[in-house]
């Protein structure tokens, strides 16, 4: 049996310790939340496993700032991947309210004044996960709705919309949401669009930011945020606490249709033959192959597919903010040859925002990414051999890999053999322990056209 905390518990300088090791249960009273942002926070220092709100949910009878609390808190439990316990009591005139909050922790019972416990099996969120969810990428938000056919997937990159959006997040009061003309417009839009709840005079978000995917696989943090420009005051992905995951992830299993694998391998080829070409009388090539891409495609029970790649605009050597990045950050942690703006890869924010919309549009999805990686430690400048490179991740790619959070990350190795190119690919995705390898699946017929190796 597990430890039993309060909030004020979890508020106490240094935190509680759960005695013998074992995850506490926090019991939280519904008239005394704390802030879903405050939650956040305090559950990123002292783990707990599970939640127990310890009054019946009266959203018949509770104040409408309490309320909006606690949709915030069971987005957030959901957010977080923790356990709710919880029970819903209200009236036959806010019975409507249930298709609204039904993409979350459903209760252990539901109770309609008037017509007794309803059954709560017909709760969406008890067979579907991530039924109405976002995450944030470099000046948008993505939100997939799965809660009625056809899914429907948005992207918010009007600024007015996104910060109406995450001002109400912790459930705040609509006067104060709505001062302005264009604050109140993008309001009552989102509304409209089912992304916000009003609750009498406060509203609140109702998607979920997708930090994890269905029993939690490690996406760690769930952004896009290596897409493109980072935050100063975002946190460091590479000193956070991983993120554990389970084994009900996400499949492992990764297939690439002909076309998609097609089109990186004409690039990778390319950029190869262009770095043989760039080399000088000692036959030292001076260009580093940078072949990337990003991975579009769907998600099923058995496999993730690639059906498409996208190639954005490389923008490593030009965007200042992302030079600070290496020069700061990554070339003081993986090696001074990171300060050379030709040495990595980093997509322009612009480039992708506009490829997500492209293929939303067509019901695919942002998978992930592959790029390609040369031998380097072979044929590259003397002083640049230290660093053996293959389909393995550098402590370069973990970084970024943990940075992005996405499902697929494809290395495609590239080496020369006299006349021969030989490739050989892998795949890999952030874990508790660092990268864990993926099984990716190759087109059969790309075997007689290219040359490749163990790995398949």
């Amino acid at each position: 049996m597990s430890t039993s905390l309060t909030i004020d518990d979890l508020r106490a300088p240094g935190g509680p310790a759960p005695a013998g090791g074992r995850p506490a249960t926090l019991t939280l009273d519904p008239a005394e939340l704390p802030t879903s942002g405050e939650f956040a926070e305090l559950l990123t220092r002292v783990p707990v496993g599970g939640v127990r709100l310890a009054e019946p949910v009266d959203l018949s009878a509770l104040p409408d700032r309490t309320a909006a609390r606690i949709v915030a808190l069971l987005r957030e439990c959901s957010s977080i991947g923790v356990p709710v316990t919880w029970s819903l009591v209200l009236d036959a005139e806010r019975r409507h309210l249930v298709r609204h909050l039904d993409h979350l922790p459903a209760p252990v019972r539901a109770t309609v004044r008037g017509s007794g416990t309803t059954a709560v099996d017909s709760w969406r969120s008890t067979r579907t996960f991530g039924l109405l969810h976002f995450r944030r990428g470099p000046g948008f938000l993505a939100v997939v709705d799965q809660r009625q056919r056809p899914v429907r997937r948005l992207v918010l990159d009007d600024p007015t919309r996104i910060d109406v959006f995450l001002r109400a997040l912790p459930g705040c009061p609509w006067a104060e949401l709505t001062a302005g003309p264009a604050e109140a417009a993008a309001a009552r839009r989102l509304v409209d669009d089912g992304l916000l709840l009003r609750l009498g005079d406060h509203c609140v978000t109702l998607p979920v930011h997708m930090r994890s995917w269905p029993l939690g696989a490690a996406l760690l943090g769930g952004t896009l945020a290596s897409a493109g420009k980072k935050r100063d005051d975002a946190p460091d992905p590479a000193d956070a606490d991983p993120v554990p995951g389970g084994p009900g992830d996400l499949p492992r299993v990764v297939r690439f249709a002909p076309a998609a694998a097609r089109r990186f391998v004409a690039d990778a080829v390319r950029e190869y033959r262009r770095c043989l070409d760039s080399r000088d009388a000692d036959g030292v090539p001076h260009h580093p192959p940078r072949a990337s891409a990003l991975l579009f495609g769907q998600v099923d029970d058995a496999a993730l597919t690639v059906t498409d790649i996208e190639f954005v605009p490389n923008v490593r050597g030009r965007d200042e903010s992302v030079i600070a990045e290496f020069e700061e950050r990554i070339a003081p942690r993986f090696g001074e040859v990171y300060r050379d703006t030709e040495r990595g890869f980093w997509c322009a924010d612009e480039g992708v925002l506009r490829a997500i919309k492209q293929h939303s549009v067509n019901g695919r999805e942002l998978l992930g990414s592959v790029h390609s990686h040369p031998n380097w430690h072979e044929i590259g400048p003397p002083h640049e051999r230290g660093q053996r490179l293959s389909e393995q991740p550098t402590g370069m790619d973990e970084y970024l890999f943990r940075q992005s959070g996405w499902p697929v990350n494809v290395i495609w190795y590239v080496r020369a053999s006299g006349d021969r190119l030989i490739h050989r690919v892998a795949g890999w995705r952030p874990g508790p322990q660092g990268c864990e390898p993926l099984d990716v699946r190759l087109p059969s017929a790309l075997r007689t056209e290219i040359e490749i190796e163990f790995p398949p």
